[in-house]
């Protein structure tokens, strides 16, 4: 697999966790105002758990892709910089 196709796996994986993270987020307030602890309590749980289930799917969706478990350190550099260069496209616009 080529690194841009990684970078952008990885980049779409993160990208579902901030829209996910911020629509959790938003509830916040109305449930504070509310005094609804048990809201409060569930909105911080699942803030905490959405990093672990995005990581988790992108790992599966890499996996299913890419064919070996070996990590190649130098693509995974190559990944790395390609994704860094998207990050900071995708945090301009």
């Amino acid at each position: 697999m080529q690194p841009r196709r990684i970078a952008e796996l990885i980049l779409t994986g993160f990208k579902k966790h901030y829209k996910l993270f911020q629509k959790i987020t938003a509830k916040a307030p109305h449930a504070f105002a509310n005094k609804d602890w048990h809201a409060i309590n569930d909105i911080s749980r699942l803030r905490i758990s959405y990093y672990d289930d995005r990581v988790n799917e992108t790992t599966q969706t890499l996996k299913k892709i890419q064919s070996t478990d070996k990590l190649n350190e130098s693509l995974w550099l190559e990944v790395k910089k390609v994704y860094q260069h998207f990050f900071m496209l995708s945090s301009t616009s």
